[in-house]
């Protein structure tokens, strides 16, 4: 009997606990439901903003992928620099609540963390060129004979950037990405006086030993330049409807010989 009253009060007791972690829980979450912390607030407020002002989308992702500070830019000069950098949701959300046409840009040079943001500015036509006297790798058969496909040295994932034409234009729009779309960018026939440079964007991790890399303008050619300083658009509408836009670009670190080419440097890791 004794046993049995022992093992009663050991169930209730359990029983009385997990009723209290239930009602605990309740109410941290009916908590939680009734003050949203400010980050999720800020990011709300920015959903409904982004529908009517897309710069304002571009500048948060940036900040969300790589954690570096956008800039608002200029629509029709969007090298122009219209804030400083926006380095919090709120801030973004300030700028663009009351200057809605703004574009967003992203500050070139080594950033926080030794980052390094590096840009060359030309047409595809010309950076395919560099390519194919820098970067192409002669491939051979069994028989020693030269491949007729051309194979190129790796130079990461660089975002391209250019002006794109309204909706209804029949040439295509949207981000490219690697060496096959730039090239098919260079075959494209486009409306002359529309031929202007775009922009190819890395963002350049630190070594494997933590070193930064910094690079300085540099000519690399007829009409293709590497642009360190400055600002680099990544979202802009112009009054004629055409329109800059690309995704946020990713870290990594760049090839040897790239950076050999593009002139860069290694130093230490920023602070």
């Amino acid at each position: 009997m004794a046993d049995w009253t022992r093992e009663q009060v050991v169930f209730d007791d359990s029983c009385a606990a997990a009723r209290a972690d239930a009602l605990t829980w309740q109410s941290e979450a009916r908590n939680r439901a009734v003050e949203p912390t400010q980050d999720e607030l800020d990011r709300g407020r920015l959903d409904r903003l982004a529908q009517r002002c897309p710069a304002a989308q571009v500048a948060a992702a940036v900040l969300g992928v790589s954690g570096l500070p956008s800039v608002a830019v200029d629509a029709d000069d969007p090298t122009i620099a219209t804030s400083a950098p926006m380095r919090t949701l709120a801030a973004v959300l300030a700028h663009y609540r009351h200057r809605g046409a703004d574009g967003a840009g992203l500050p070139l040079g080594v950033r926080r963390g030794g980052l390094s943001v590096v840009a060359v500015r030309g047409i595809p036509a010309v950076w395919s060129a560099f390519m194919a006297a820098h970067a192409e790798v002669q491939r051979r058969d069994f028989d020693g004979r030269v491949a007729e496909n051309r194979v190129y040295r790796d130079c990461g994932r660089p975002v391209s950037i250019s002006w794109q034409p309204p909706a209804s234009s029949t040439r295509s729009s949207g981000p490219l990405f690697g060496q096959a779309q730039i090239e098919a960018a260079a075959r494209r026939p486009v409306t002359p006086g529309h031929q202007t440079p775009g922009w190819l964007v890395w963002l350049v991790a630190p070594d494997a030993e933590g070193r930064s890399v910094t690079f300085k303008p540099r000519n690399l050619g007829a009409g293709l330049d590497v642009v360190a300083s400055g600002t680099v658009p990544l979202f802009a509408t112009r009054s004629d409807g055409w329109t800059i836009t690309c995704d946020a670009p990713m870290a990594e670190p760049r090839p040897t010989w790239m950076v050999d080419a593009f002139g860069g440097r290694r130093a230490r890791r920023a602070a």
